[in-house]
């Protein structure tokens, strides 16, 4: 850092805050005030000791040598500034200008006053950064919601070189919003839940945060919105070092707020835009007469199949889809280079979001038409709505997102929660067509005469038959509430072990593997099992990385072995030969990755309670599961009970979006995602 540098500047945002901006720099040199000491030894050039003795001192002491080689400036280059307010105005209309030019007559505080901005409080922000000249920055309101005391606790890690970032979190533990109404609380949680997939942070929408300027540089121009912070920790990914520092935010209390409609539509676009989305070049009412168009052509060539050629239900939702399908591509891709919309990769991926489509909207269209027996050209409208909202979203965040700006770990997480709530809506569209499994309904009615392994299966069963009755969906509906826990325990294992992404990654390879998709689409004891299994391995992870909370384990592993377990009602012999004839079977369809990835977690410097998690969960898993089932659901159970434990190292390996891991399991989960939309259509139409 040149000696003439700052420690920290701090950006100050203005906009008509004449009436908080002269106590908000008094308290922000207050707060900043208690800043460590540092004392920059200048020295030009000694012919002496100086400079060894300095280095020795600058060991133990908040101590700075700047040796400058050929010094021509005398004494008049050696100034320091320990810190300097960059007031940012945006045009003011009230006296906000002319009050930061009087107190920069006497303070660090330099006003900088743009004429037209049209970028926000984001530009602004940029605006201060670039003019900045220190290497850390710290952005704070003028309104006085944020606390100017907790400075030092954000800029210091910050300056020391420890973190990237430090954010002032309302939502960290020990945070608060005093004096917020519950409304006010309720669209802030909301607000903040819908940027959680993209970030680490409790509060990634706060506007009080230090960063290193360089990160702050790197934001570009075209940044829109008043979350600045948003922007750095998606654009830096897995790799910043972010802290959080609990803060008490409260309301301003003089001026008015410049919260409005308009800047919650601009930061849930920016929210688009950071995860990927590309927006079409067409303007709004072109893009709503192509869309027109298309279901127009759609629903026409659909009542044509099937009132005019006499087709089957299902021929003519090919048809019209069809038709549709390759007049949305033309109209798509009629402005690219013959290069672009050529190339394999983009034909594939056409390929694949129009099966995605199909898939789901020949769910709908047979939910509709043969369960609640609609007619076909009254349950084709939800269809078409269902399956090109399929296509709208698959052009914009798969088929062309931008990509470039992004890490691998934001698509990882991107592609986890589009393939996650895709495969839940088909089974769910497909509820009232799948088949029932001839275990449970072969159960009997009341839930005391069963073993105690079948006892939360029937009290399950008996709840989804409350619900929706005691059809196929009645009774099919309780495996997507088992999934859904069973999928939240492993995300929750995954991010305990390794990190938020790793987790994403988990649950997509949770999501997409067959041993795990059916028992959440066909509801039976080896749903159940799953769902226990998965919170068992939970209950293994919590309590390796928390001493305190073994009891909080047991009572996890207890619960779920009695309730999906129970004892032997056969003879233990064949509980026996059963283990031995399973076990090995099942660890052979596990995955030929699964041991590799063990073995490369076993050699890292873990914690040794995970490794033992690692190594007996599966043998625990198949010797319980064994002595329940003998037959039927025992090889789907066991597969799943062995899958459970490797699935976060396994995930853990597929950092690198180009490694072989990765290159195996992307076509594995196209394909896996293919086949259940292929197999529930012809169970549907079939």
């Amino acid at each position: 850092m040149p000696p003439d540098s700052p420690s920290i500047s701090v950006i100050v945002p203005t906009l008509n805050e004449a009436e908080n901006i002269e106590a908000i720099i008094a308290k922000i040199l207050a707060g900043a005030g208690s800043l460590p000491i540092e004392i920059i030894v200048v020295d030009d050039a000694s012919r002496d000791d100086t400079q060894p003795i300095v280095r020795r001192l600058a060991e133990t002491l908040p101590v700075i040598l700047h040796a400058r080689e050929k010094p021509r400036d005398g004494l008049a280059g050696a100034g320091s500034l320990p810190i300097e307010i960059i007031v940012v105005d945006d045009a003011s209309r009230d006296d906000t200008q002319p009050i930061v030019r009087r107190l920069a007559e006497t303070l660090p505080v330099i006003l900088h006053a743009r004429e037209k901005p049209r970028d926000g409080l984001a530009g602004a922000v940029l605006a201060g950064a670039r003019a900045a000249r220190a290497s850390v920055v710290l952005v704070i309101d003028a309104d006085g919601s944020h606390p100017p005391e907790k400075i030092p606790d954000l800029a210091l890690p910050v300056i020391r070189g420890e973190r990237d970032m430090v954010i002032g979190s309302r939502y960290a533990p020990g945070g608060s919003t005093p004096g917020w109404s519950r409304k006010r609380r309720l669209m802030s949680r909301a607000a903040s839940a819908c940027a959680w997939p993209l970030t680490d942070v409790h509060d990634a929408l706060s506007g009080f945060f230090a960063v290193r300027r360089d990160l702050l540089a790197s934001i570009p121009s075209d940044a829109a919105g008043f979350k600045i912070a948003l922007e750095i920790l998606v654009r830096g990914g897995d790799s910043l070092r972010v802290g959080e520092v609990p803060i008490a935010f409260r309301d301003r209390e003089l001026g008015q707020s410049k919260m409005g409609a308009g800047i919650i539509l601009t930061y849930f676009r920016r929210l688009l835009a950071l995860s990927g989305w590309r927006e079409s070049q067409d303007t709004v009412r072109l893009a709503i007469q192509k869309t027109l168009l298309v279901w127009a052509v759609d629903f026409l060539l659909f009542a044509i199949a099937a009132l005019l050629l006499h087709t089957g239900l299902g021929e003519a939702n090919l048809f019209g889809f069809a038709a549709g399908a390759v007049l949305n591509a033309w109209l798509k891709t009629a402005q690219l280079p013959p290069e672009a919309s050529q190339a394999p990769r983009f034909v594939f991926r056409l390929l694949f979001v129009s099966l995605l489509a199909f898939f789901l909207r020949s769910g709908i269209l047979g939910t509709f038409a043969i369960a609640f027996q609609w007619p076909w050209l009254a349950a084709i409208l939800p269809a078409i709505v269902a399956g090109w909202t399929v296509h709208f979203l698959g052009y914009a965040l798969f088929i062309w997102p931008v990509e470039d700006q992004y890490g691998p770990g934001l698509r990882w997480r991107i592609a986890a929660m589009g393939a996650t709530a895709y495969l839940f809506a088909l089974r769910a569209a497909f509820l009232f067509t799948l088949p029932i499994e001839k275990q449970l309904s072969a159960l009997p009615a009341h839930v005391p005469d069963f073993a105690i392994g079948d006892r939360l299966t029937v009290a399950l069963r008996h709840f989804g038959e409350s619900l929706l009755g005691g059809n196929r969906a009645g009774l099919n509906f309780p495996a997507l509430l088992c999934w859904s826990v069973a999928a939240w325990a492993i995300f929750k294992t995954a991010q305990r072990i390794f990190d938020k992404t790793t987790a994403f990654r988990a649950l997509l390879l949770f999501s997409a593997l067959p041993v795990f998709f059916w028992p959440g689409a066909l509801f039976s004891s080896a749903t159940v099992m799953v769902a226990s299994w998965a919170l068992v391995f939970w209950g293994f992870s919590v309590a390796a990385q928390s001493p305190a909370s073994p009891a909080l384990f047991l009572c996890i592993l207890g619960g779920s072995l009695f309730w999906t377990c129970g004892w032997p009602t056969s003879r233990p012999i064949h509980s026996l030969i059963g283990f031995f004839l399973f076990f090995p079977l099942q660890a052979l369809l596990a995955t030929p990755l699964a041991f590799p990835a063990l073995l490369r977690y076993e050699r890292s410097p873990q914690p040794g309670m995970l490794k033992t998690v690692a190594n007996i969960s599966a043998g625990i898993a198949c010797a319980f599961i064994s002595f329940r089932w003998c037959a039927g659901s025992i090889g789907l159970a066991a597969s799943a009970a062995i899958w459970i434990p490797f699935l976060p190292f396994i995930a853990a390996g597929l950092q690198r979006p180009n490694s072989a891991p990765a290159r195996f399991w992307k076509p594995v989960i196209y394909g896996c995602i293919v086949c259940y939309g292929i197999y529930f259509s012809w169970l549907a139409f079939g």
